[in-house]
Parts: structure tokens; C-alpha cells; sequence
């Protein structure tokens, strides 16, 4: 095998184990740190009135193992069903006795629910595809940064 591609393996190799590595120090430091984003709504009412409320789905987790829980209820974590929402908005009515219409439901902090359930559906993977995808972010930007040097190259 030609010497430099010896050297271009072997310098991927160690960047794939500097991902790895590094990847696993911010899980063990820092993973812990990493917050879910439950939906915030803001109802507001015929008459005037503005209420906020934060949806925090329940789950039940005794007919299923949790290994389901990852895939199968990050998404409803994050946006619950139009069912749970109005369930939520009618325990609010009886709650704060609104004698008032609902005019609108608005979701009001939908960028960070969004940053939320990119980073739990991520965290979700196995290891191996997490190392996978930072690998070819990695490669896309050094992609841009060898474009760039060429691009900037006086012929």
C-alpha cells in the first residue's frame, strides 16, 4: 500500500477515536447537564384573558420495557397530541373557572423545544451512529475549509 495512504488512514483512524473519545468525556461530565424542554402554550380567551400553561406528558411505562422509551415517546414528550393539549386547556378552564371562550392556543417556546428534541433524539442513538453522525459533520466542515483554500488560491 502506498505510504500516503497509510498516512491518511491512519490520521482518520485517530481523528475517529479523538471524536469518540471526546464524545464519551462530554457524556460522562456533561451529559447530565442536558435538559428536556417541555411545551409551553399560551391560551388566550374571547374576553381578553391570557393564561400559560406547560404540558408534561405522563406516561405508562408497565406494559412496555424501557428500552421504548427513547424512540417511542421523545416526540410526544416534546409535542403532545392536539387531544393532550385540549385535555390540559379544559383542566385549566375548571381549575381558574373561565366562564370565557378559548379564541387561540399558540405554542410560545417552540426554538428551544425544537434544540430539545434534536439533542434527546440524537442522544437516543446507539453510540456507534452517534459517532457516525459527528464524523461527517467533521468531514463536511473540513470539506468547506478545504473549498475555501482552493477557492482563495492565486493561479
Amino acid at each position: 500500500m502506498n505510504k500516503n495512504i497509510k498516512k491518511i488512514i491512519a490520521r482518520e483512524g485517530i481523528i475517529l477515536l479523538g471524536i469518540a473519545i471526546l464524545y464519551y468525556l462530554f457524556l460522562l461530565f456533561l451529559g447530565s447537564t442536558i435538559t428536556s424542554v417541555t411545551p409551553k402554550y399560551k391560551i388566550t380567551f374571547i374576553d381578553g384573558q391570557t393564561h400559560t400553561i406547560e404540558i408534561t406528558p405522563k406516561f405508562d411505562f408497565s406494559k412496555e420495557g424501557e428500552d421504548s422509551y427513547p424512540k417511542k415517546y421523545i416526540k410526544e414528550w416534546h409535542y403532545p397530541l392536539q387531544k393532550n393539549i385540549l385535555d390540559s386547556v379544559e383542566k385549566l378552564i375548571e381549575r381558574e373557572n373561565i366562564k370565557s371562550e378559548v379564541e387561540k392556543i399558540e405554542l410560545i417556546n417552540s426554538k428551544k423545544l425544537n434544540i430539545s428534541y434534536l439533542l434527546f433524539s440524537f442522544h437516543s442513538l446507539k453510540l456507534f451512529f452517534q459517532i457516525v453522525i459527528l464524523y461527517s459533520v467533521y468531514l463536511f466542515i473540513r470539506f468547506i475549509i478545504w473549498a475555501i483554500k482552493i477557492l482563495r488560491e492565486k493561479r
